[in-house]
This record gives structure tokens, C-alpha cells and sequence, in this order.
């Protein structure tokens, strides 16, 4: 891998350095030097990417700007999956201090424009990730959980919060009760606390169906090509946590609807593959991280839809409260059920 030299990069980089950055890093590199990067569409995190072609070749470029992003932890990452036989993209170039990854392109063929323009199969599409995950599982925990830090509780209960912060008044039109909050982070801080009955895994953070694509001239597992393959925000990255963790990232997407017979049967499939030993303690895990991610998804596609002014987020709020419906309806979440209930929060879609 070509490394580029190291320099200071103040977190307050405006649109034009970071343009300058961009540039200076392209031209320090003989295959790419002269190119112009193409940008991409950009998603809900800090980060920046786009395309550079030369003769026939393509490559992504990933602008993560410190200390917001930490693309060291990336390189790291993509080195652990690599090691334990997953597909991720080769990493060409980097220059941490600045922010900047050079990488292999995938295309812009992932899952969700397999499935929202009818070109895949939804079970083998998901079969195949599942079988990931599986893989993943019985990873050699001396490879795979090498420096990693516990996803916290309290991290969780940021994210969740952001229910309060945003949906309540954005969508709902009125601001939590001090007696409200308490009580709402009071129960998902019990219920995230109960969710730690299993070992843990090395986590993707965020395993859905724009992260993930289908290579299909790769064998086996090798099929699934992963993106953005650790939850990066707040420079957060390396992660461990519960099996249940990305599985129902990818399962409960917030963004692709499954057939509930699909997810079900999916579950299935990976608690027996998986040697998961206790089902029914897995399956309260995987409600309660799926309620948590459907609470601050809700919370993320309000700020985005209304604060942000990007309606185009909007859209995914009812699948958010579809997810939130159906994780609530397991018994080990009825103080939480009782909380919408209590203050009048519809969350049926």
C-alpha cells in the first residue's frame, strides 16, 4: 500500500481545503495523478466519496475528515475482516492525518438497488449475508476482537435519545416532559443493560443493505463485499458486541422492507448456524437492539427530513415505525410499549 506522508489537519476544515487536500493527495499518487474525483451521493454521516477513472480503472476515494473520522481504525478494520476471510475493498492509499482513503470500487450496485429495482432475489440476497454474519461469528476471536472496545450502553442511550430530541418535536409537535425523558431513558437504559447474554462478536455497525453488495464472481461467503464496515461516528470504530448486533441491522433495515416471514426464517437460520444455544434469550437481544436502532433511526430521519431540509429521509420513517411496532410486541419490552402507550405516541406506520 502506498502511504502518504503525515500532516496536521485542523477539524475545521472549510469545503475548499478539504477540496485541496483531496487534490494534493490525488497528485502524490503515480496511477491516479491529474484525475478529477467525481463525488458521490452522500449519505447521513460526515464523510465524503468519490470516484476517480484512468485508462479503464476505477476507485474510491473517502474523505473522513478528522477528528470527526478516524481512518486509521478503518484500515484496521478492513485488515481484521480481510484476515478472517471476508470481502472488503483493498485499500490502495491512505493518508490518516488527513483523513483521506484511497480504495477498490465495488460499484454502485449494492443490495438496495438490487432490491429496490427488482433485480435480486430477497433470499439469496439475504441468505448469502446472513451466511456472513455466520462466518463472522466463528471468526478466531485473537484476529477479530484484536483491540476492540465494547460498544457501550451509554452510547446506545446518544443514539436512542435522539428520539427525544428530534422526533418528539420535529413530527409529533411537542417536546418531552422531564418526566417523559426520565421514564423513556430509565427503560431503554434497563433494557440495553439486559442485552449482553452472549459472547461478542466483532461488529460490521452498520450491516444493511447499502453497505453490503453481491460479487458474484467471488465463491462462497467471498460473494459479500462489505462498505463502511464499522459505525465511524464520532470516530468511533473496531467495535465488539452482541451476534444479535448486525443481524438485525441487516434483517430490520431501515431502509428495505423483508417480508416478516423472510426475517423470521432468516433469524432461524442464523441461531442454528451460529450455535446459538439459548433462542429464546436471543431473540429478546435482537428486540432489543432492533427497537433501539428503529428509536434512533426515527430520531436521525426527523433531524435529517425536517431540520436538515432533506425530505428524501422521510420516506423511511414508516419502515422505522413498522420495526419499532414489531420489536415492541416482545414481552421483555412492555415497560417500553407502555411508554408510547402512556404518552399517546402512535408508532403504528
Amino acid at each position: 500500500m502506498q502511504q502518504q506522508a503525515q500532516k496536521q489537519v485542523q477539524p475545521d476544515d472549510t469545503a475548499e481545503l478539504r477540496r485541496a487536500k483531496r487534490e494534493d493527495f490525488i497528485a502524490g499518487l503515480t496511477d491516479w495523478a491529474g484525475v478529477t474525483a467525481q463525488p458521490l451521493q452522500e449519505d447521513t454521516s460526515v464523510r465524503r466519496f468519490f470516484r476517480l477513472a484512468k485508462n479503464g480503472k476505477t476507485a474510491i476515494l473517502m474523505d473522513a475528515r478528522p477528528p470527526l473520522e478516524d481512518t486509521t481504525t478503518f484500515e484496521l478494520m478492513q485488515k481484521k475482516l480481510k484476515l478472517i476471510g471476508l470481502t472488503v475493498p483493498e485499500i490502495y492509499a491512505a493518508d490518516h492525518a488527513a483523513g483521506l482513503v484511497l480504495m477498490e470500487d465495488f460499484g454502485d450496485i449494492r443490495f438496495y438497488e438490487l432490491i429496490t429495482q427488482g433485480k435480486g432475489d430477497l433470499r439469496e440476497l439475504y441468505t448469502l449475508a446472513v451466511d456472513a454474519l455466520v462466518h463472522k461469528a466463528f471468526a478466531d476471536p485473537k484476529i477479530a476482537l484484536e483491540q476492540s472496545a465494547a460498544y457501550s450502553d451509554e452510547y446506545w442511550l446518544l443514539r436512542v435519545e435522539q428520539f427525544l430530541q428530534y422526533y418528539m418535536p420535529q413530527v409529533l409537535g411537542r417536546t418531552a416532559t422531564k418526566t417523559e425523558r426520565d421514564d423513556f431513558v430509565g427503560l431503554y437504559h434497563e433494557a440495553i443493560t439486559a442485552a449482553h447474554q452472549f459472547n461478542d462478536v466483532l461488529l460490521h455497525g452498520d450491516y444493511g443493505a447499502q453497505n453490503i453488495y453481491h460479487l458474484s464472481d467471488r465463491p462462497g461467503v467471498k460473494a459479500l463485499g462489505m462498505i463502511d464496515f464499522q459505525d465511524m461516528t464520532d470516530a468511533r470504530g473496531n467495535m465488539m458486541g452482541s451476534p444479535a448486533f448486525d443481524l438485525s441491522f441487516l434483517l430490520q433495515d431501515v431502509r428495505v422492507e423483508l417480508p416478516a416471514a423472510l426475517e423470521q426464517e432468516l433469524r432461524h437460520r442464523f441461531v442454528e448456524r451460529a450455535g446459538i444455544k439459548d433462542a429464546h434469550a436471543f431473540d429478546a437481544e435482537y428486540a432489543t437492539i432492533g427497537a433501539a436502532q428503529a428509536t434512533k433511526c426515527l430520531g436521525l430521519f426527523a433531524r435529517f427530513g425536517h431540520v436538515n431540509k432533506r425530505p428524501e429521509y422521510l420516506k423511511f420513517i414508516p419502515l422505522c415505525l413498522g420495526n419499532l411496532e414489531r420489536n415492541l410486541a416482545h414481552p421483555e419490552l412492555k415497560g417500553i410499549r407502555n411508554w408510547f402507550i402512556k404518552n399517546n405516541i402512535d408508532i403504528k406506520r
